[in-house]
């Protein structure tokens, strides 16, 4: 495993990104911190497309944390898949960090990042309606189940 470890930092990037590939499919449990170091620190921006490719639809919330340092990457197709894929997790709430390119100097990720913040937006407003939409049918419930007991006392108080 070190040999493989010491790989991913060979100077060609199909050698560095095999070894980090091979360590994420075996489970390795450093698997997403290779990604991660990928996504930070390699030159090559084809591979760092490659991790948030690989971190996509990993679970948790330091991947999506992970995915966060993909939009301050220096190349506009990384932020660009970095958009996407955060558009698509609901861990952690980018909003603050898309907010930023909406200033970028490349078109494409402004208009994506005006687009990723209107998704997330309509997110959060569908989830305050799903809660309100729980609130009333709990105080609907509440409600029948307090008039149920007012009955109940009524029928008790006037005997059999």
């Amino acid at each position: 495993m070190e040999k493989i470890r010491l790989s991913t930092k060979d100077s060609t990037p199909a050698v560095r990104w095999e070894a980090v590939s091979l360590i994420v499919t075996s489970g390795h449990p450093e698997g997403d911190q290779f990604l991660f170091d990928v996504l930070q620190r390699d030159t090559e921006p084809e591979l760092r497309l490659r991790a948030i490719a690989a971190l996509r639809n990993r679970p948790g919330e330091r991947v999506a944390r992970g995915l966060i340092q993909g939009l301050k990457d220096s190349e506009p197709e990384v932020k660009l898949a970095a958009l996407e894929a955060l558009t698509q997790r609901e861990e952690v709430d980018p909003s603050r960090y898309v907010s930023d390119l909406v200033g970028d100097s490349d078109e494409r990720v402004r208009l994506a990042a005006i687009r990723t913040l209107n998704t997330l937006n309509e997110r959060r407003e569908a989830k305050k309606r799903e809660a309100a939409e729980r609130h009333r049918q709990a105080q609907a419930e509440y409600e029948e189940k307090a008039r149920q007991y007012i009955e109940s006392q009524k029928k008790i108080q006037r005997g059999p």
